[in-house]
């Protein structure tokens, strides 16, 4: 095999917008920008700006207090396992299972995943993060790779989509 072996649960692009969004929008009113709909539609155009380069909202300097790059690697590592794990390796009752986020902050929990079994095959995975109010699901299906969702075998690991972005504060 080649490198590490992982797991990650990759936020949809819906998922990081809504979740840059609010963050960005809560950033501006802590500027002095006004609570409300202009305010909102600032923090989406924020988010969703382009140039010939691709997204341009962790290169803009107005958002560097927002968005900090240690809040960015923290939220990013919180998402990745450091071991490959399949839907079949998750477990039936809620339990925190350590994060790479673990390896800079060993006490933090990680995250808690729940499977949900219906026959020998999983039917639904939730991931809660630690800042999170509720867990996420993940898109179960068996669709072989590259199209499916969940259990997409790769070379360094196995990824799962997930329909939210885990927080881990």
């Amino acid at each position: 095999e080649f490198g590490p072996n992982l797991t990650v649960f990759a936020p949809t692009n819906a998922a990081f917008i809504a979740t840059l969004t609010g963050a960005i929008y809560q950033g501006l009113v802590a500027q002095g920008f006004p609570a409300g709909a202009g305010t909102l539609a600032t923090a989406t155009a924020l988010v969703t700006a382009t140039d010939a380069n691709g997204p341009t909202v962790f290169r803009n300097p107005l958002l560097f207090s927002v968005l900090t790059c240690q809040a960015v690697q923290g939220i990013v590592i919180y998402h990745v396992l450091g071991d490959r794990a399949f839907s079949v390796n998750f477990p039936t009752t809620t339990t925190n299972i350590p994060t790479l986020l673990n390896r800079a902050v060993p006490t933090h929990p990680g995250v808690g995943i729940t499977a949900t079994f219906t026959g020998p095959g999983v039917t639904a995975i939730t991931v809660k993060g630690l800042g999170n109010p509720s867990a996420f699901p993940v898109s179960v299906n068996p669709t072989p790779n590259p199209f499916g969702a969940s259990d997409q075998h790769f070379i360094n690991g196995v990824l799962h989509k997930l329909n939210g972005v885990l927080l881990p504060q």
